[in-house]
């Protein structure tokens, strides 16, 4: 089975790639930090369907907070949608 991490995953982008990835038969882990910067209950939403799926795992983490090195030993792929939405908040 491939393996995927999906950084940013309850984003919009994010979230519709684990679906896709998903229902082309992938193992997903996806890491997303919830920031106050993107409503949560949009992503809590975003993320509905996907936490119903017996081949997907949520971790609830900064990226820069992770251990990816653990992380990575068995994935295939790595797919970083994490951002900071609006240009103006990404410059401060």
């Amino acid at each position: 089975m491939k393996k995927a991490v999906v950084t940013g995953c309850a984003g919009f982008i994010g979230s519709a790639l684990c679906r896709r990835l998903l229902a082309e038969g992938f193992e997903v882990t996806g890491i997303d930090c919830f920031t106050s910067n993107y409503d949560p209950k949009i992503k809590e939403k975003n993320l509905e369907s996907l936490s119903e799926h017996v081949n997907f795992s949520l971790l609830r983490n900064q990226i820069l907070d992770l251990d990816w090195k653990a992380l990575l030993l068995d994935k295939n792929f790595v797919f970083h949608q994490a951002a900071i939405p609006g240009v103006r908040t990404s410059w401060g």
